[in-house]
């Protein structure tokens, strides 16, 4: 048994000759599942129940989103006055050394 060295192309070019049935089937075979998922996320894009659906669902998310916006910016105005309170607190207390 002889030994030749065959380079990368080759190598496809005779793995290409073997089998071209097997990657022409694959090839119309990814081709038909891509175009028959790309029909169907066109379809689901121009339907217009789903689209008020997906309009609907965004407005009260925007909603929620206001309201939790609002509660979480008094919840901080409500604890920034704690703190200037606390800070007032430190001022004016009188501080007493402790014995060692």
């Amino acid at each position: 048994m002889e030994e030749y060295e065959i380079n990368l192309v080759e190598m496809f070019r005779v793995i290409f000759r073997k089998f071209i049935y097997c990657v022409i089937a694959g090839l119309i075979v990814a081709g038909a599942l891509g175009g028959y998922k790309g029909y169907t996320k066109y379809q689901e894009v121009n339907n217009p129940d789903l689209v008020t659906d997906a309009e609907t669902k965004y407005e009260k998310a925007v909603e929620e989103y206001e309201k939790n916006k609002e509660k979480l910016e008094e919840s901080i105005a409500s604890l920034e006055v704690q703190i200037a309170d606390q800070e007032e607190y430190l001022d004016n207390s009188l501080k007493m050394p402790l014995p060692e």
